[in-house]
């Protein structure tokens, strides 16, 4: 076994070497690193990088093949990336210090991306299948990643993908694998329509699949699905719905999943809604006839910079309700209040609504808060905010409050910033601990590369 594991790190360090070497390939290190000095309010703790909690770094190695055959209309094209990375994150070392790592730490990761066959208008991949179609995804429950991407609220279909092939034509898209035997397999076709557009403002598509799921161990039901999105855009009306459905075929009976979600837009009045039989909700989780609606309005194309918003989520269940105002007092520099209620339960027990009992009621669950930002790329960024919440109309007010200032324009290539953060200033047993009751403050300057 111990010559099975040298073999495989020579082989690694081989390939290393052999890529970095290699013409299209490029290897460095990338992330963030520099100081920070912290103070807990809490225990008078203090102390730089956050008492020894190590910053993040990624060592990346990519590598790009694009082979193309031919110089006529039709050619074939393949592309690859090789990823080799290691993350240091919590490794507790201290600048030049340094720390030393083996290779069992390293992570390594081989995708080919596209292996095609390329022609006028139309496309042939060899190696892979689309996944199921998403038309309909909550505007209204999700959450922030740190990119700035988007975690909405969707229902999952059943689908299990056996390996295939693609075809594309002209936007119009199908696709089909198989595997198996005689005796069981499994098949998935997949097709999806162009865009088809009108003079009138009027757009729509539509798409679905199939799977057997029945083979190499796969017990599942056979699913079906089909899903179409249809948009109006017009000079003074704008209307989008999308839908996507599935259907799990049991022994006896069809297991029915399905969301949709519409958006409406009409002078500065804009208007949303989600519903799903069974919704994946980001934060939340899984919950059955999951319900959501907001209406918003944006009255400085009426002369006034102010933004109003009513939200109301988990409406057949929970009615958390939300009323947001934005007052923009000038092109950098905008306040916002925001206050919430959530009216009962209804018999919501984790995943499931069970007949609305009111014995799972939970009245006087409220909330209320206060934000200013200010932002100017040329100098800096500031944003302070206190939010008040009471889960429980008997339990104690939980007092949140943060607070930050950050620039990049100071000194070029670096952001240095000032952050206060506290979850808990009434100590009420708040359920996030992340910056501590009476909070940190942390001063930080930090260096990308």
């Amino acid at each position: 076994m111990k010559n099975v594991n040298l073999f495989i790190k020579r082989a690694v360090c081989v390939l290393f070497v052999l890529l970095t070497l290699s013409t299209g390939l490029f290897a460095g290190f990338s992330g963030s690193t520099g100081m920070t000095l912290s103070y807990n309010f809490d225990d008078n703790s203090y102390g730089f990088n956050r008492n020894n909690t190590s910053a993040k770094f990624d060592f990346n190695l990519l590598g790009v093949s694009d082979i193309s055959g031919g110089d006529g209309s039709v050619k074939a094209q393949v592309e690859a990336y090789l990823t080799l990375y290691y993350n240091f994150e919590n490794t507790g070392f201290s600048g030049k210090d340094g720390f030393t790592f083996n290779l069992d730490n390293l992570t390594g990761q081989f995708r080919l991306e596209d292996a095609s066959i390329y022609g006028p208008g139309w496309e042939f991949s060899l190696v892979w299948i689309p996944g199921q179609l998403d038309y309909a995804k909550s505007p209204i429950d999700y959450t922030v990643n740190e990119d700035d991407t988007l975690n909405n609220a969707t229902a999952t279909m059943l689908y299990n993908k056996a390996p295939g092939v693609y075809f594309k034509w002209h936007d119009n898209e199908v696709g089909f694998g198989i595997e198996g035997d005689s005796d069981n397999y499994n098949i998935t076709v997949y097709g999806q329509t162009q865009r088809f557009l009108f003079s009138n403002g009027l757009a729509m598509r539509f798409g679905g699949f199939y799977s057997s799921a029945n083979y190499n161990g796969m017990t599942q039901s056979p699913a079906l699905g089909a899903s179409g999105k249809i948009g109006y855009y017009g000079n003074l009306f704008q209307l989008y719905l999308a839908a996507d459905t599935g259907f799990t075929f049991l022994d006896d009976t069809v297991d029915f999943k399905a969301d949709i979600m519409g958006s409406a837009y009409f002078g500065f009045i804009g208007i949303d809604a989600y519903y799903a039989t069974t919704a994946d909700v980001p934060g939340v989780g899984s919950q059955q006839q999951y319900l959501s609606g907001r209406i918003t309005a944006d009255l400085d194309s009426a002369g006034l910079p102010v933004r109003l918003g009513f939200t109301i989520k988990d409406i057949l269940a929970k009615q958390d309700m939300e009323l947001s105002i934005g007052y923009a007092i000038s092109k950098n520099f905008l306040a916002e209040v925001h206050g919430g209620y959530t009216i009962a339960s209804n018999g919501r027990v984790g995943d499931m609504i069970q007949g609305f009992n009111s014995y799972y009621k939970r009245i006087g669950a409220w909330s209320a808060g206060a934000s200013v930002s200010f932002e100017d790329d040329t100098l800096m960024t500031a944003e302070a905010g206190i939010d008040l919440e009471q889960i429980l109309d008997d339990s104690e007010i939980i007092l949140s409050a943060y607070g930050e200032v950050s620039s990049k324009a100071i000194i070029s290539g670096a952001e240095l910033k000032l952050r206060y953060d506290a979850d808990d200033l009434t100590h009420a047993s708040s359920d996030s601990t992340e910056n501590g009751d009476l909070g940190a403050l942390s001063l930080s300057c930090m260096i990308e590369w």
